[in-house]
């Protein structure tokens, strides 16, 4: 499946402002939804958050950075971690502010990232993680890829592992 033609508002998920679960869904039929399995009842502190064709971009491209020649399923489970930052109290709320804060994405900080131009799996499995496919579980917050450190990070000493996939492992 070829994903082209993506115009100005390409989806409109559900945010809720709970800390460590997505939630997204659908809130009409005309637009990209997420999370067909971990659907939220919509209430008084919901959001809408509307993902425009740059911002689609842009999680394919830290897909590409961070996962290239991952499986398909490791691929969505980085996308499903962008989202599920941008829907946590615990990171900034734009898909931009997420990808782009400080220390948080290897490619952002060796200044690499605006040189990748995702290919066409990395558009796909971005797709598929807006449309609710969800590789990890609802609130996965981190990942790393293990063969290319020493020892653990401190900021996830104490975090619980949420799933392994090919080289990554990714935390709550």
């Amino acid at each position: 499946m070829k994903i082209t033609g993506l115009k100005n508002i390409v989806g409109k998920i559900h945010k809720t402002n709970e800390t460590s679960k997505t939630g997204y869904k659908s809130k009409n039929p005309d637009t990209i939804s997420a999370d067909k399995n971990h659907k939220k009842e919509n209430d008084d502190k919901s959001a809408e958050l509307e993902l425009t064709e740059k911002e689609v971009d842009l999680i394919a491209k830290i897909v590409m950075a961070e996962a290239e020649g991952e499986s398909f399923e490791g691929k969505i489970a980085v996308a499903n971690v962008v989202l599920s930052r941008v829907n946590s109290e615990l990171f900034p709320n734009t898909v931009e502010e997420v990808i782009y804060q400080p220390g948080q994405f290897i490619p952002i900080a060796n200044n690499s990232f605006n040189k990748i131009k995702a290919n066409e799996e990395c558009l796909k499995a971005t797709h598929e993680a807006i449309q609710g496919y969800w590789a990890v579980p609802d609130g996965t917050l981190f990942f790393l890829n293990e063969n290319k450190v020493v020892a653990l990070p401190k900021f996830l000493q104490g975090r619980e592992l949420a799933k392994k996939i090919g080289n990554h492992s990714f935390y709550f």
